[in-house]
């Protein structure tokens, strides 16, 4: 399993863990507004001359639910790394960004799915629904949990704080969905706001999964899959931009915390202890135990780098010398090397740590 399997896996078990919150609970909110729309419009709208309201809002139920949940998962996770920190982890990840971006777009297609599944089961006990057009329904269905993922992750990556995400997601996404044509059929809206149902490209999602079922729409299923796919791509791209220029400038300003060393990603052998003295520079100063300091007061130079990484730029490693068989000490800052390291070598280590004759004796 490589990287970007790796990433898919955890975040659908990230909303699997939680179904009863991510999947039930938008079921059961679709099934209140079916019982509620339903019972009061049933026997009193009849959309396109033969068929029933309540099988005419099914449809537009589950894409409204799908293309909600499909934006709250990659919205969610990505914010929820920047609130704890780990999104560090997303940004150093050994994947491309089009990987990254696959990996969060195909957890809230597969999120989508599963909403999608429950509300049909659910569903199916109050009408029978005529499925004239099933690859039709599969299509608009994947591009619709899709495009909603992808606007979710352009949500995830401008938004800093919960607030904003939230902003994002009352003013943008849920007029967008409950003005798609979900409860009614545009034919029934005056010329003007018909036009701008037309602008709306969630219109497009609900009326081409409703013609999979029922053979009849307001627009024609090529077109709107068509203008489905561009918006999928255009907001793709822009998203795909925004998550490289993201992990740019985290990059940026972790290498910046190091000194402006970069840290490759396969240190190697050798590489660790230089790696691990870099990070300790960059660590904040740390005070020293009280056993320490008499040591640091009579020599102020002689002081370790675990206990005051700020001072420690320099470090005492063991390191066996196979001619003469036997351990030897050598500084890791090429300083000069002297019998009494103890007293003399800048910051070397304690007696008690240190590999020299002098100091072990």
């Amino acid at each position: 399993m490589n990287g970007w399997q790796t990433l898919l896996k955890k975040e659908v078990l990230r909303f699997w863990k939680v179904s009863f919150q991510t999947v039930a609970a938008p079921v059961l909110t679709a099934v209140l507004y079916l019982l509620i729309f339903g019972h009061v419009l049933e026997g009193r709208v009849l959309v396109y001359d033969r068929i029933s309201y309540t099988a005419f809002l099914i449809p537009g139920l589950v894409m409204m639910s799908v293309l909600q949940n499909a934006f709250a998962n990659s919205s969610s996770s990505l914010i929820q790394s920047k609130i704890t920190g780990n999104i560090v982890f997303m940004l150093l990840a050994p994947i491309s960004t089009v990987e990254l971006f696959a990996a969060y777009v195909l957890a809230a297609v597969a999120r989508g799915l599963v909403v999608a599944a429950g509300m049909f089961a659910v569903t199916v006990w109050f009408v029978g629904l005529p499925v004239r057009a099933p690859l039709w329904i599969l299509a608009f269905c994947l591009l619709g949990a899709a495009l909603a993922g992808a606007l979710g992750l352009l949500a995830g990556v401008c938004a800093e704080k919960i607030d904003q995400l939230a902003a994002f997601q009352n003013f943008v996404i849920m007029p967008l969905t409950f003005l798609s044509g979900v409860f009614y059929s545009i034919h029934a809206l005056p010329p003007a706001w018909q036009q701008v149902s037309h602008a709306n490209p969630f219109f497009y999602m609900v009326d081409g999964f409703r013609y999979g079922f029922f053979g009849v729409s307001d627009f024609p299923p090529g077109a709107s899959l068509a203008i489905v796919a561009a918006s999928l791509a255009a907001v793709s791209a822009l998203s795909l931009w925004l998550l490289r220029e993201e992990r740019h400038r985290g990059r940026t300003r972790l290498r910046a915390r190091r000194g402006g060393r970069r840290r490759p990603a396969f240190p190697g052998a050798g590489g660790v202890e230089r790696l691990r003295r870099q990070d300790a520079r960059a660590a904040p100063p740390a005070r020293l135990p009280r056993a320490r300091r008499s040591h640091a007061r009579r020599n102020p130079r002689a002081v370790d780098a675990d206990d005051d990484p700020g001072r420690g730029r320099a470090r005492w490693i063991s390191c066996a010398s196979p001619a003469a068989g036997r351990w030897r000490a050598r500084c890791a800052s090429r300083a000069p090397k002297t019998p009494r390291c103890r007293s003399f070598a800048p910051r070397c280590s304690p007696p008690s740590r240190c590999a020299c004759r002098t100091c072990r004796a």
